[in-house]
C-alpha cells in the first residue's frame, strides 16, 4: 500500500481528523483520490496533481454546518438525536415548522454550533 504525505486540514482517518504533515499508509485508489483533490502529495500511478491552491479552504461556518448535519436529526428518534430538541435546549429561535437546514443556520447565526457538537 502506498504511503502519502497529508499536505491539507480536511483529511480523515479512521473517524479522526489526520494532521498536515503525516504520513498516512492507504490503498492506491484512496491514495490516487487525495493526490488528486490535492489533499496528499505522493507517488501513486494515476493520480493527477492538483494544486491545492485551486480550492479554497473550507471555512469554519461550513464545516459547522456539515457537523451538524451529520451529528443531527431533525428530531429524536432512530440513531442519531434530534436538532430541532438540542436547539431548543440551547435556547436557539427557529419557526415550529422550520427545516433541518433551517435549524442548523439558526443554529449558526445564533452561535450555538460549538454547543451542540460533541
Amino acid at each position: 500500500m502506498p504511503k502519502v504525505k497529508v499536505i491539507r486540514e480536511g483529511v480523515t482517518l479512521q473517524g479522526a481528523e489526520v494532521e498536515v504533515g503525516r504520513e498516512i499508509e492507504l490503498s492506491e485508489k484512496s491514495a490516487a483520490a487525495l493526490i488528486a483533490e490535492g489533499f496528499a502529495e505522493g507517488d501513486v500511478e494515476g493520480a493527477e496533481v492538483e494544486p491545492p491552491q485551486n480550492k479554497p479552504p473550507e471555512d469554519e461556518t461550513e464545516k459547522a454546518r456539515r457537523a451538524l448535519a451529520d451529528q443531527y436529526n431533525l428530531e429524536d428518534g432512530g440513531s442519531k438525536p434530534g436538532i430541532k430538541e438540542a436547539a431548543q435546549a440551547a435556547g436557539v429561535d427557529f419557526p415550529f415548522d422550520a427545516k433541518k437546514s433551517d435549524i442548523i443556520e439558526a443554529v449558526i447565526a445564533q452561535g450555538k454550533a460549538d454547543e451542540l457538537l460533541k
